[in-house]
């Protein structure tokens, strides 16, 4: 998917660029695709250009098509791939010459062990594939262009690995008090399962007992044996009436502002490690605002707008002296704030800093702007710590207590103050919607482990 190389997408005469997938008869392309073969598209199709870039052996269209080279189809019918359709496709260009030899290629072989080459995941539309090692070793000696390859085992590990982060999320749903049953802590996947109690981290914040569910990312799967999620499980009551919230910036808005937290001595190489060694979320979570050098700043990462709450992938939310009055306001307990200065990269200027962004101490067009620490038009932001845990607390972490949270979890009533007060930028969804979200990608995950499981 590099931006290197050329995007292309499936296009006809009549095409609408707001239902780029209908046809001008009014079907679905996919649908035709997938219920009828290559052969019921209609006959005049061609590929458009997304962007300027180089010719690869798999181009990247976008949806569920899978373009190929003739290099790439030569390989597939060396190696007597069954259930292969293709079909020609030229790639048109304005100014320059048409581009051939790229295929529009379906393969339907029955999912399963012994498939040389089938769909993956097997009944999803989707350009991937998985592939016999004697199917990947021709590619691979072929030293095809654009083609990415992951080992089945190397693939079921990520696999596994997410499918434990997302039940560990889950389990912030498991009761008010976010301690967690002997049940809860029984993982769908037990491929050499370590349960999120065997990862927690406990320990007390003012005087609040916490415990933070941690993955071990160099742990391998031991076993595969999969086990689908269990329908009947529900979130605790207490989650009908809240809500999670998050800044917008997460979601893909370009045009927010990013920042990230600075001090004295930060390491390029280990940027949430302060110089002690000691990572900067465990002791905002553990120890408070107060053990945080002294010294402590935002670094303006990304130009953009101002919002409420800016993106930092450091820990903790930094917002606005608007979200910080909202909290202070409504006597939000189980929260610390630390007012931050802002600074610009050296290379700020008010030609490339956007008009709202530009400090109010501006330099002149030729001097550096890395001195101001504060915008006149920015409101003043604040790092926030929330420590609060119990049931009734308006504001916690999402999830809770884990020192790299970047969303806010709130009841009904905050939830209304928050959003009358004209912030801007905050996403919110509801608590239940987050979890039936959850439930949705661990299903998605065991089948896909289970599809591996069975090559």
């Amino acid at each position: 998917m590099s931006s290197a190389n050329i995007w292309v997408n499936l296009s006809w005469a009549g095409r609408e660029p707001e239902k780029p997938s209908i046809l001008p008869d009014g079907r679905d392309w996919e649908e035709v695709l997938y219920g009828g073969g290559v052969a019921a598209l209609p006959d005049d199709l061609w590929l458009e250009l997304w962007n300027s870039g180089r010719c690869v052996d798999w181009l990247w269209g976008g949806l569920s098509e899978c373009i190929v080279s003739q290099r790439f189809l030569q390989i597939l019918v060396e190696q007597g791939v069954p259930g292969v359709e293709y079909r020609p496709l030229t790639i048109r260009r304005r100014r320059s010459a048409d581009i051939e030899g790229y295929y529009l290629l379906l393969y339907l072989p029955a999912p399963g062990a012994g498939s040389v080459v089938r769909r993956y995941p097997s009944d999803g539309r989707t350009p991937g594939m998985l592939v016999d090692g004697a199917v990947a070793e021709a590619i691979l000696a072929a030293q095809l262009a654009g083609v990415s390859m992951t080992p089945a085992e190397e693939e079921y590990g990520e696999l596994e690995q997410r499918r434990r982060e997302v039940e560990c999320r889950l389990q912030a749903f498991g009761s008010p008090v976010g301690v967690l049953s002997g049940e809860a802590n029984v993982l769908p996947s037990e491929a050499g399962a370590q349960t999120c109690k065997e990862g927690v981290s406990a320990g007390q914040a003012d005087g609040v007992a916490y415990e933070a569910c941690e993955v071990n990312e160099a742990e391998a799967p031991t076993g595969r044996t999969v086990r689908p999620v269990d329908g009947n499980r529900r979130p605790a009551s207490d989650w009908d009436n809240r809500f999670i919230l998050h800044a917008s910036d997460l979601v893909g808005d370009a045009n927010a502002m990013s920042v990230e937290l600075s001090w004295p001595g930060k390491d390029p190489g280990r940027p949430h490690r302060l110089p002690d060694g000691q990572e900067i979320g465990e002791v905002l979570i553990t120890k408070g605002i107060d053990a945080l050098p002294t010294e402590l700043w935002l670094d303006v990462v990304s130009y953009g707008e101002q919002t409420d709450w800016l993106w930092t992938t450091d820990c903790g939310p930094v917002v606005s002296r608007r979200f910080l009055d909202v909290l202070i306001l409504e006597a939000v307990p189980g929260i610390e704030h630390r007012r931050l200065s802002v600074r610009w990269p050296s290379d700020a200027t008010a030609q490339n800093v956007p008009s709202d962004a530009t400090p109010q101490n501006a330099l002149p067009d030729d001097e550096s702007l890395d001195t101001a620490e504060t915008t006149g038009n920015i409101e003043d932001y604040f790092l926030l710590r929330v420590h609060a845990t119990g049931p009734d607390a308006p504001l916690r972490l999402f999830p809770r207590n884990d020192p790299h949270a970047y969303r806010l979890d709130v009841d009904a009533m905050l939830f209304e103050k928050i959003k009358n007060a004209g912030l801007t930028e905050i996403s919110a969804s509801t608590a239940r919607g987050i979890w039936d979200e959850l439930r949705s990608e661990a299903a998605w995950l065991d089948k896909l482990m289970g599809e591996l499981m069975a090559e």
